[in-house]
This record gives C-alpha cells, structure tokens and sequence, in this order.
C-alpha cells in the first residue's frame, strides 16, 4: 500500500480539509431552531442570522418555548426579525400553555 504525505504541507492540508469537509459532509441538513428570542437584538436572534445566513442547512422551522406569558412577545420579535430578512417562509410556533 502506497502512502501520501503532505511534507511540510501537512498542517495546512489537514486545516483546509477539517474547514472544508464539513460543508460538504453536511450539506442541506435539516434544523429545527429551538430558542426563547428574549429581547429583538439579542444573542438569541443572533444564532437565528447565523442559521439562516447558513447555505448547508435547511431551517425546517422556528420553535419558541418562553417562560413567564412572554410567548407572545418573543413571537413578535423572531417574527419581525424574520420580515426584515425577507424569510417569512420559515414556520414559527410558539409554545402552548397548558
């Protein structure tokens, strides 16, 4: 069995390939989001825009489980974020209080 190596390259080709492979290793995998949105500006809706800036994941949909009655208002703003990056497509559902 014949053996490659990379020489002196080889920190560098396994550093492309961990940063590249996983693209294509998990292209279009299917996500459900799962978040309370607490505040419009928020870490929360930020991991919301790196999601949706993702090409390599199909967001399936929102779902936001908020404490306290604040359901509502957490829908608003996952919802307004939503309209402003012209992705209305994506289903939300709010949690349901028992």
């Amino acid at each position: 069995m014949e053996h490659i190596t990379f020489g002196k390259y080889g920190p560098t080709a396994l550093f492309v390939l961990g940063t590249f492979l996983p693209l294509s290793a998990f292209a279009n995998t299917p996500v459900i989001l799962d978040n309370d949105f607490l505040g419009p500006g928020g870490s929360n809706i930020q991991s919301l825009a790196y999601v949706l800036g993702r090409k390599d994941v199909n967001l399936l949909g929102i779902t936001i489980v908020a404490g306290d009655g604040q359901e509502k208002t957490e829908t608003a703003h996952v919802l307004s974020f939503l309209d402003i990056a012209r992705r209305n497509d994506v289903p939300v559902h709010e949690s349901v209080r028992l």
